[in-house]
């Protein structure tokens, strides 16, 4: 009978750590959708404003060509090189 007894308390204890592992790998879980889905967010954000920029950017580039003012295109130039050294390596506009 106080073998049973035993058993049953050991029981509950492995039950009880076992519900609480549960509860913190849900937890866990929870917190990485989280910041997945967070990390998400700003990723689009960030692409959106990469984008923004190009677009601005090829406007400002075109206009200048379209002036054919020599002055203005090499600062135009100059400023896609940069941008070409730094964040942007593909000009297509997504």
């Amino acid at each position: 009978m106080v073998d049973l007894l035993i058993n049953n308390d050991y029981l509950k204890t492995m039950n009880n750590y076992i519900d609480k592992q549960y509860e913190e790998d849900m937890n866990r879980q929870r917190d990485f959708e989280a910041l997945e889905s967070e990390y998400k967010r700003l990723y689009e954000q960030q692409k959106q404003q990469i984008n923004n920029l190009k677009t601005e950017i090829l406007k400002i580039n075109n206009d200048a060509v379209n002036s054919g003012d020599d002055a203005q295109m090499e600062i135009t130039g100059r400023v896609i090189e940069a941008l070409e050294n730094t964040i942007v390596d593909d000009w297509r506009v997504e």
